[in-house]
């Protein structure tokens, strides 16, 4: 058994070694089911062996196999058919086996406002089971933190992309830092060194070298290291089209591609790294030849080289391996206790530490319980007699119906925060399941324990601003049930919509069902339609309702305090609860009716958490054989569409698939730009910062970052920005691009002479891209928003296409000295000045800055044509001795132009004197097609939202299915069908609040590109998005008018149609307004109730507007939209319907009689329009994107 020093809390990392471990992979063939439904093969007769005390590099081509081979060896593929076997020290690989392994993901994910400590705390927790007490896990992220430079960041907040957090290597380290936090026998790391620098990326490699010294074995998938990291690997595996081209020594791979048996060039002092992937990629024949090798040629031409090994133990030996003992399966170091103290700390201290989705909680449940306060203001007081002389429920029976209602319905929409929340944590909870941190049930008990203390305090000070308002009873035992009535509410509606988001795996689904389980459960309650009055094919939907059990104990906690014994009396609670079909229940039996859909929805939610099972099978070798390959690089050709990949792929995530840029004719001149900083300072606020503490160089009021920092950049310059990570290197960047929205700038920053910035591009770190488009695709729209307007489709087209080759097309593959003299001594004869910089030389060629010696402007068609036909001829590269009679004047400091500025030039100056590139009818025009193709792309969420209209239709259609037209049924049921249709058309657009958080970044990065501004944006939104609204609200009008039986004319029909048309289109932009106003989808969320409820409480419906105090009904109903969208269909169904010879009346009685139909249907679209503008608003002021 390993020793450690942890228990003694302290390491000596000299002694706490590996204990080793041996994988031989022999012959494996893997393969997945493709779209056709026919498999294909990824990985083709593997055969190798891994060793403990080495560091193994996976490399090869985009495509080639080696992140499926690295999943592979560490057993985390689930799906697929394989062939071949995986031993683990000589015995057949078990699932125990990731319990001696680490796996970094290339993706760095964590809770972003928890400090780097923290997040590493939390890890060591529940993965070092040694760790018992808190020096022990204090003594091992000290550990971590100085094994991955990471001390100087330990109380740092890790951030994302909206939050400012650490840096993109200090997040790199910190995801290797708790992958390691075990110190495990194996490491796998997917593209561990991807968005580093070399300098960061050496120190991180460097780090694990250092833990693989001490008999631990390293296999990761890099992508172009540098000769440095390159240099750390001591065996390196070469993967092209699922197949081993080489394994061996790293060092041994150069000799054996330059061997006379595959004769290929290597050229002394260049990266090997990117030669062993050239050749592997099929970018680079052998000498002598035109087209480059094959996959089947590279592996046969290895397995007959010196350098190949056969495996130890082949399938023969194999065919009656041990039986091995079933070990049972992988299961955590720790017990379920430990991981459930850790989850629920870490949920927890994550949940108080978003301080904006606590205050938005906050500050929802207080203005709620506030304005319900206010509408039904001293009407919880009811008193006999309960019914009017004529049997009908007196007023005050109506409103504390209603106020019971619409208490228990804030619970039911309130709780949709629960759906972005659990799909946040989702990444993290599979990765860390993964690792065998933890299991399924800890996870499941920490999200479902730690929402409760908020929810509790958000109910209590909901009840308590509301209880003494609306002067409910003062009585101890009425408040307690009211008050936990409402937290059991609570507790089904979020555990309900966790349950959602759990079972769908999608955000923007899960919203779109959302509404169909809160109208289910609303209109079920027994309210709207009372219990017996349900249809009989509809008579189980009462008892599904969890809405109709609380409401019922409410309504009997209420009304059994006017209970006699005399049924004579029409004053007894008796007639009340008939009233509802709500008599003869005990109230206590809804709270143990409650805690069973608790409890059921968190079974479901449990169930829904599992992770995906095993369905990896394992095949008979001679099965697999028959399995089609799955490459374009199969056989002995490769097509030229393989070399171009840019060009049809669809944008996806991860750099690992993209291919090296080359040198390439650039689109067109610059003038060139003289940048100059002085003395620039840049401070931003101390969020540590302490009045009470004395100031101090630890207690300052603000950070400097930024410290007199002064330089220029001349034109034709490549100026790279180094330094360690959080040097500034980052921060200073933003300031010169004018990129900054926080913080404090002093100094001077000037752009050839002027503070006006007339021509740039900025690239983020992160790839945030429209990802339904293609890569063409999203050029296309760049080009049309960011290039003059006047150019013609054709002329765009070509710059597209430029850039595409710049990015696709080689001219040039060799040493760097020799690249000078290759370019000099061409038939180009490109002029080079002695010492001057030779990467500038090269910009400029490649770039298409420098005129050939002729004073030709040489195409990148005609460079990467040469390129071809040198390899071709197979001419070697020239020894170049520098011409002193050559020159190059703009490397020298001159345009290599006349002084005379292009159109062009002049144009860009032109443009950069606007506030934007193009005017906005062209920016409208181009948004609109971008979005038109992104819908149509994403044709889940607009079939979703269409469904979701015709199945809620063909729920009220049924549901009041040729309404009657005698007894009060037939207007308060009619009643009930207008008010829970606004409610749908509302609520319905609530998934549209991820889906501006989502594009968000995207508006956020083109914006400050001036590519387009808020107004462009905003009205593509409105001609694109509003269309489909409308349809699918005629959709839905159409179903539901026919099927319940309204007055059948064209009047109503047009105004009911109207009235729907618009409550769908403001809730729309009240949703996007919600969104761009929020820094967060939770705190969207949380805001979004309090607009909905102060519409709804003014409606109408709940409390008839002549009933509301005059102080407060003489304005407040007019501020509804939903009351002139609710009055607007009342008055189109029952002015003039002989079939409700009563309508004037209820019309009267509802306070309707004030407004006609006109005027309601005007005042409803100016309401659209406020909000629509409200929202254009919020996306010109509001920027939540801290740079």
């Amino acid at each position: 058994m390993k020793t450690s020093l942890l228990e003694q809390g302290q390491y000596n990392e000299a002694a706490d070694h590996g204990e080793g471990v041996v994988i031989d992979l022999v012959d494996v063939t893997y393969a997945v089911m493709g779209a056709n439904k026919r498999p294909k093969r990824l990985l083709k007769n593997v055969s190798l062996t891994f060793k403990a005390g080495t560091m193994c590099a996976l490399m090869g081509p985009s495509g080639a196999g080696k992140s499926t081979l690295l999943d592979f060896v560490a057993d985390r593929k689930l799906d697929g058919m394989f062939a071949g076997d995986v031993l683990i020290d000589g015995k057949l690989r078990t699932d125990r086996f990731r319990l001696r392994t680490a796996y970094v993901l290339q993706d760095d994910v964590h809770i972003a406002t928890l400090t780097v400590e923290e997040i590493l705390y939390y890890s060591v927790w529940t993965r070092v089971p040694e760790a018992k007490t808190k020096e022990q896990i204090q003594a091992r992220v000290d550990q971590l933190l100085h094994m991955l430079g990471i001390e100087h960041i330990r109380n740092s907040i890790v951030g994302d992309s909206l939050r400012k957090g650490i840096s993109g290597g200090q997040m790199k380290r910190l995801s290797i830092a708790v992958e390691l936090c075990s110190l495990p026998d194996v490491i796998f790391l997917d593209e561990p060194t991807s968005g580093l620098d070399s300098s960061i990326s050496l120190e991180v490699m460097s780090s694990v070298r250092n833990v693989t010294g001490k008999n631990r074995l390293c296999v990761s998938t890099i992508h172009q290291p540098s000769p440095e990291v390159f240099a750390l690997f001591d065996k390196l595996v070469i993967m092209c089209a699922g197949r081993l081209v080489w394994y061996g020594n790293t060092m041994d791979a150069v000799t054996h591609f330059t061997s006379p048996a595959l004769g290929y060039r290597y050229v002394a002092g260049t990266n090997p790294a990117e030669f062993v992937i050239a050749v592997g990629g099929g970018t680079q024949p052998p000498e002598g030849q035109s087209k480059p090798r094959s996959a089947n040629e590279l592996e046969n031409l290895y397995k007959c080289s010196r350098y190949y090994q056969p495996p130890a133990l082949s399938a023969k030996d194999l065919s009656g391996a041990q039986a091995v003992e079933d070990e049972g399966p992988a299961l955590p170091t720790t017990d379920v206790m430990t991981q459930t103290k850790m989850l629920l700390s870490r949920t927890w201290l994550a949940k108080i530490r978003d301080w904006p989705d606590v205050r938005a909680q906050l500050l929802k449940n207080v203005l709620i319980g506030i304005l319900i306060g206010i509408v039904f203001s001293g009407q919880g007081d009811a008193s006999s007699p309960l019914y009017t002389p004529y049997g009908v429920p007196s007023s005050e029976v109506t409103n504390v119906s209603s106020l019971l209602f619409f208490s228990l319905m804030f619970t039911m929409v309130g709780n949709m925060q629960a759906i972005p929340y659990l799909a946040s944590q989702v990444i993290i909870y599979r990765r860390e399941l993964a690792a065998n941190a933890y299991v399924t049930f800890p996870f499941w008990i920490a999200q479902s324990v730690t929402t409760l203390p908020m929810m509790t305090l958000n109910n209590f000070l909901f009840v308590i601003f509301m209880y003494f308002q609306v002067k409910f009873p003062n009585n101890g035992d009425y408040f307690f049930y009211y008050l936990f009535s409402l937290l059991f509410a609570n507790i089904i509606s979020f555990y309900s919509a966790m349950w959602l988001a759990a079972a769908t795996g999608n955000e923007q689904v899960a919203f779109a069902l959302f509404p169909l389980m809160f109208l289910f459960t609303a209109n079920f309650s027994g309210f709207a339609i009372t219990v017996d009055s349900v249809p009989p094919f509809w008579s189980f939907g009462p008892y599904l309702s969890y809405g109709r059990w609380l409401y019922e104990g409410l309504m009997v906690n209420e009304w059994e305090m006017f209970d006699t014994d005399d049924q004579a009396v029409p004053t007894n609670n008796g007639n009340v609860l008939a009233e509802y079909d709500f008599e003869n229940f005990d109230k206590n039996h809804s709270f143990w009716i409650g805690l069973l859909y608790i409890m059921g929805f968190s079974v479901l939610t449990y169930y829904a958490m599992l992770p995906p099972r095993k369905r990896l099978m394992q095949m008979k070798q001679d099965d697999m054989a028959t399995v089609a390959p799955h490459s374009i690089y199969e056989g002995n050709n490769i097509r030229a569409s393989s070399l171009s990949p840019f060009r049809q792929s669809t944008v996806g995530g991860g750099a690992g698939g993209a291919p090296r840029m080359s040198l390439a004719r650039g689109p067109s001149m610059s003038e060139g730009c003289v940048l100059a900083f002085k003395n620039v300072v840049y401070e931003v606020p101390n969020r540590e910062f302490s009045r009470s503490k004395a100031p101090g160089p630890n207690n300052r009021e603000s950070l400097r970052l930024l410290n007199d920092v002064t330089g220029v950049i001349q034109p034709g310059q490549m100026c790279a920005l180094m330094g360690a990570s959080g040097a500034g290197k980052s921060t200073l960047l933003d300031v010169l691009a004018q990129r900054k929205n926080t913080g404090t700038i002093t100094g001077e920053i000037t752009y050839n002479g002027s503070s006006l910035l007339t021509s740039s591009a900025y690239v983020m770190q992160d790839n945030v891209h429209v990802g339904l488009l293609s890569v063409r695709q999203n050029l296309y729209f760049a080009a049309q928003l960011r290039l003059p307007e006047h150019w013609d489709k054709a002329k765009k087209e070509q710059r597209v296409n430029k850039i595409l080759d710049m990015l696709g097309r080689v001219i040039y593959f060799g040493r760097v000295n020799e690249c000078v003299a290759y370019f000099h001594q061409s038939p180009y004869a490109f002029p080079y000045k002695p010492n001057s910089n030779v990467a500038d030389y090269i910009i400029a060629v490649g770039g298409g800055f420098l005129a050939a010696g002729d004073g030709r402007k040489i195409t990148g068609d005609e460079l990467a044509e040469y390129y071809q036909s040198q390899v071709k001829n197979q001419k070697p590269h020239m020894v170049f001795s520098p011409d002193a009679s050559s020159s190059n004047p703009m490397l020298a400091g001159k345009s290599t132009t006349t002084s005379a500025k292009t159109k062009d030039q002049e144009e860009t100056e032109a443009l950069a004197m606007l506030k934007y590139n193009t005017s906005t009818m062209h920016q409208l025009k181009t948004l609109c097609h971008r979005l038109l193709l992104k819908t149509a792309r994403d044709r889940r969420a607009t079939v979703v939202a269409t469904m979701r209209h015709i199945v809620v239709g063909l729920f009220y259609g049924s549901l009041y299915f040729q309404l009657s037209t005698s007894g009060s049924a037939a207007y308060t049921n009619r009643l009930g069908l207008f008010f829970f249709t606004m409610m749908f058309m509302v609520i319905g657009h609530q998934q549209s609040i991820p889906a501006i958080m989502d594009d968000r970044l995207i508006f956020y990065r083109e914006r400050g590109s001036k590519a387009y501004g808020a107004f462009s944006y905003w009205m593509s939104l409105w001609l694109v998005q509003v269309p489909l609204v409308i349809v699918n609200a005629f959709v839905y009008t159409f179903i539901v008018f026919f099927m319940v039986g309204l007055e059948n004319s064209s009047h109503t029909l047009s105004f009911f149609l109207y009235f729907i048309v618009m409550t769908s289109c403001t809730g729309y932009f009240i949703a996007n307004l919600m969104a761009a106003i929020s820094p967060s989808t939770q705190a969207a969320l949380s805001y979004y109730p309090i607009v909905l409820f102060m519409n709804v409480s003014f409606s109408g419906f709940l409390v008839y507007i002549p009933n509301f105090p005059d102080w407060l009904g003489s304005w407040a109903p007019y501020l509804s939209f939903m009351r002139y969208a609710f009055q607007g269909m009342t008055l189109a169904e029952f002015n003039g319907n002989s079939d409700l010879p009563n309508g004037s009346t209820y019309i009267d009685t509802l306070g309707f009689d004030g407004l006609d139909i006109n005027t309601c249907a005007g005042v409803l679209f100016l309401w659209f329009v406020v909000f629509m503008f409200s929202f254009l608003g919020a996306l010109k002021f509001f920027d939540f994107e801290q740079r």
